[in-house]
């Protein structure tokens, strides 16, 4: 989350269960074998670890392979699709995967952080990831990044559920559907971020009417010019002569500039 981002709507997303995260637990068990059969390997349930370091922080993992963990997602916008054919048409999941390396993870993208957590949390080195479909699956290994999670991750974490999330549990507003409480730093981030955005909007106001400003001056001493040169043009009439095919204007400026 940046600094500046509401925490209610995360704190919401936590307590309630969406139509997507059921159909993923629902096809979950489907998953995790065809899993296994293609990796020739078993994967053994687990429950939930606590961090033994930060005991607010915890993790459920899919499985267990061996010394890693596993979590595999199974996306219902993809469940008609090859994930093939959902890497080149749906943008959410085209994100989780590196452009240029696509068999490495985005590590801007919420899984690569879920992940993290998961490794740094069980204590252990790798993890298992699957992508699956009804059609096909697929599968890379990840890395534990130790810097990551204490640079990127933890402290967020930490702050995180102490500022949001533990006032509501203690006394939950989102039961009484009330709104979530806020807390100060994000406030004053919001705060500082609508005055950053203000100012920038007065700046641009004043350019453009500084802009204008100029235009109009510019119009007015092209006006002033041209009426300063400006001269009176008279056609005279004369009788036709044989030789002569012309007209002749007399030329009166009493403003010749000289």
């Amino acid at each position: 989350m940046r600094p500046t981002t509401s925490c209610a709507a995360t704190v919401k997303n936590i307590f309630r269960t969406r139509a997507p995260m059921k159909y993923g637990r629902d096809r979950e068990e489907v998953a995790k074998n065809q899993l296994a059969v293609k990796l020739n390997k078993k994967i053994e349930s687990c429950g939930f670890f606590i961090d033994s370091e930060n005991p607010c922080l915890g993790c459920t993992p899919d499985g267990l392979i061996d010394d890693d963990v596993m979590e595999i997602k199974c996306p219902q916008s993809a469940e008609h699709l090859t994930i093939e054919e959902a890497l080149k048409t749906l943008l959410p999941l085209k994100a989780i995967f590196n452009k240029k390396y696509p068999e490495k993870m985005n590590h801007n993208h919420k899984y690569f952080y879920q992940i993290q957590g998961q490794l740094n949390i069980t204590k252990r080195e790798y993890c298992v990831f699957a992508i699956w479909t009804p059609r096909s699956m697929k599968i890379v290994h990840v890395n534990k990044d130790n810097a990551f999670w204490k640079k990127k991750m933890l402290p967020r974490l930490i702050c995180f559920y102490y500022e949001c999330m533990l006032p509501e549990i203690v006394d939950s507003r989102y039961n009484r559907n009330m709104p979530i409480r806020e807390p100060g730093y994000i406030l004053e981030a919001q705060r500082e971020t609508a005055k950053k955005i203000n100012q920038k909007k007065r700046t641009y106001s004043i350019n453009q009417s500084d802009n204008a400003n100029e235009e109009k001056k510019c119009k007015s001493d092209i006006s002033l010019t041209e009426t300063a040169i400006s001269a009176d043009v008279n056609v005279v009439n004369i009788e036709e002569d044989d030789d002569d095919d012309c007209v002749i204007i007399s030329y009166d400026n009493e403003h010749d500039i000289t």
